[in-house]
């Protein structure tokens, strides 16, 4: 007797759902959606706890707290438009250089640049990188890229003061060790998705170009770039 006969004659592999099934797959989706309301109402109490307390400081100064350039705490005066600049001034520097260092290493981990063994150990290391914890970043940015980026900073300045980016020297944190550290820690998840990306092109479009007479570059950085930034969008 065959295993087809033996599944005839005997058990069935597959049913219909049990009264105990059924059970457990509602009980499941309850408590998920009670789950999930719990956790908008968390985070509804946290913004009515956090808005309460700023309302006598949101009524005292107004817009003035988010377009005032000047946070003097003997004068009572308090304004955080430099810090909102900053921080988008340093997340775009940071989406610039990561994004071009991420892209760059996702063509070089899927276009058979690297041997496997070593493209998947590189892999490994920049998905490791994500799993540093951002104060790590922050101590590593502060004992060791600035002092490294220091006297590169200061040789710009001298030599190229003329130019905004170099207008100031680095006397401690600054814009450029900012910019480095956001874009090291973005880098694993630009790397990770544009790695998806590419190996998401068709391997027919890469025939057509090669068939078409273009060289390895070519493909890349036309069919290939072109297709991978639609599917980014």
């Amino acid at each position: 007797m065959n295993a087809f006969e033996q599944t005839a004659a005997g058990e069935q592999i597959s049913g219909p759902p049990s009264q105990a099934d059924y059970l457990f797959d509602r009980s499941f989706r309850g408590l998920a959606t009670v789950c999930a309301w719990l956790i908008l109402i968390v985070v509804g109490l946290i913004l009515w706890k956090i808005g309460a307390a700023a309302v006598p400081a949101i009524n005292k100064y107004q817009l003035g707290f988010l377009t005032g350039t000047t946070w003097d705490v003997n004068k009572q005066a308090f304004g955080i438009l430099p810090e909102i600049w900053g921080t988008l001034y340093s997340s775009i520097l940071a989406l610039i250089i990561g994004g071009f260092f991420g892209v760059t290493m996702a063509i070089f981990l899927t276009q058979e640049f690297l041997p496997a063994r070593i493209a998947f150990i590189f892999r490994t290391i920049v998905e490791l990188l994500a799993a540093i914890p951002s104060v790590v970043y922050g101590f590593w940015g502060i004992y060791v890229v600035i002092p490294f980026v220091r006297p590169i900073a200061d040789w710009l300045n001298a030599e190229f003061g003329w130019f905004p980016f170099f207008s100031t020297t680095l006397s401690g944190p600054g814009m450029l060790p900012a910019a480095l550290v956001l874009s090291i820690m973005i880098l694993p998840t630009i790397a990770a998705v544009s790695q998806d990306a590419l190996r998401m092109v068709p391997y027919r479009i890469k025939e057509a170009a090669y068939g078409m007479g273009a060289n390895r570059w070519e493909v890349i950085l036309n069919p290939y770039l072109t297709l991978k930034n639609n599917k980014h969008l």
